[in-house]
């Protein structure tokens, strides 16, 4: 393989707080355009490096960037840090978008990978973008996880997340095995975040954020595995939603379809995909044209799209209440090995007694709904899929 040539940057968002990153000039000449490359909430920027090498070496110039609050961008000190994903779009992007055209006229192109895909829609400058690649974008609405696991990472992330940011004044997930740590602001709007993301911020500025999703024209190719609990069908058409003035096409891969037994929510950027999602991405990137073209899904709007209508509200509800009654007695286990493992309880700084007065309240020992929310959940349901 050919030894990539990345530099180390820093650049200063317009708040003034400075991120870190790496920039890969285009080999071979000049290049075909500029990309940038969007995190997953929680992962490192070097987790994509060798995938921004490719790019490299495919004739574009690539910058990978953390975050604030993430790897390379982290503060001395991130206990009680508010930064938010909204600061992540409308500041960190921005400036990395800047940075990057900066750097050059080629036309800039972005990946996004979860979040990552999301966030060019908060930013004023986005309507230079001139394609958007996310891969398995979504805002973590927690009824749109996949109905098998979503119990499970509704206690995961929607219940111990907030408890225990709440508790030490950050999100501890290195330490658990759970991804990066998390400032505090964006951990809790990760674990409250509603169907609609713009309910998330202030009622002045709803206005704003939509129309900054409004005035995206760029070309999207919103790619998702079929086995992503993360981005189901539903998440990803949710989030696509926002780009309403956007050229938008939803690609649903199977793993059989990549050759793989199984993609999940992290696989596409792990280096055996080299030979297969890599050079596909890398030739849309250059030409706009789908290399998917049967694989591809209706992102026609309707109301379960949008999240909007008594029926969509009801299906939620009642699809997200039977996977909680079934994983009951995994959440029970859970918080079980919790409490009995002095290690992690250690670890986060916690006490068994502590954290089972903490569990109590959030209802891991048995939540309920109310009684009307338990009708409905009687009813029928679709699968996300």
């Amino acid at each position: 393989m050919e030894q990539s040539c990345e530099r180390a940057v820093e650049f200063q968002a317009p708040d003034g707080v400075i991120l870190r990153g790496h920039y890969w000039p285009a080999r071979g000449g000049a290049p075909m355009a500029g990309v940038i490359v969007n995190a997953a909430t929680g992962v490192q920027a070097s987790y994509y490096h060798r995938y921004a090498a490719f790019l490299a070496r495919q004739g574009f110039n690539v910058l990978t960037y953390d975050y604030r609050g993430i790897g390379a961008s982290r503060p001395a000190r991130l206990r009680g840090c508010g930064y938010t994903w909204r600061e992540w779009g409308e500041l960190d992007f921005s400036a990395a978008l800047g940075t990057l055209q900066g750097m050059g006229d080629a036309p800039v192109h972005v990946v996004g990978h979860s979040i990552g895909g999301i966030l060019p829609g908060l930013s004023a400058g986005a309507p230079a973008v001139r394609r958007l690649l996310t891969v398995g974008a979504q805002y973590a609405w927690w009824p749109d996880y996949a109905a098998s696991q979503r119990g499970k990472l509704f206690l995961k992330w929607h219940l111990l997340m907030p408890l225990l940011t709440a508790l030490m004044g950050y999100f501890p997930g290195r330490r658990l095995g759970w991804l990066e740590d998390l400032p505090k602001g964006v951990a809790l709007e990760w674990s409250f975040r509603g169907a609609r993301m713009e309910r998330s911020y202030p009622a002045g500025r709803r206005d704003e954020v939509l129309s900054r999703f409004e005035a995206v024209r760029s070309a999207i190719l919103a790619v998702a595995a079929t086995d992503d609990e993360f981005a189901t069908r539903a998440a990803v058409r949710r989030g696509l939603s926002y780009f309403q003035n956007a050229e938008r096409t939803f690609v649903a891969l199977a793993p059989a379809d990549l050759g793989m037994t199984r993609i999940g929510h992290f696989d596409l950027f792990h280096a055996r995909h080299e030979d297969g999602f890599w050079r596909a991405s890398a030739a849309w990137l250059a030409t706009g044209v789908n290399p998917w073209p049967e694989k591809v899904a209706s992102i026609t709007p309707d109301r379960r799209a949008t999240g909007s209508g008594t029926e969509s509200a009801l299906r939620s509800r009642r699809t997200a209440w039977r996977s909680f009654q079934v994983s009951r007695a995994t959440a029970k286990s859970l918080a079980n090995v919790l409490e009995q493992d002095d290690h992690l309880l250690n670890d986060v700084g916690l006490t068994r007694d502590q954290l089972c007065r903490e569990l109590k309240k959030f209802g891991a020992d048995g939540a309920t709904l109310p009684e009307s929310d338990k009708k409905a959940a009687r009813a029928p349901h679709d699968s996300p899929w």
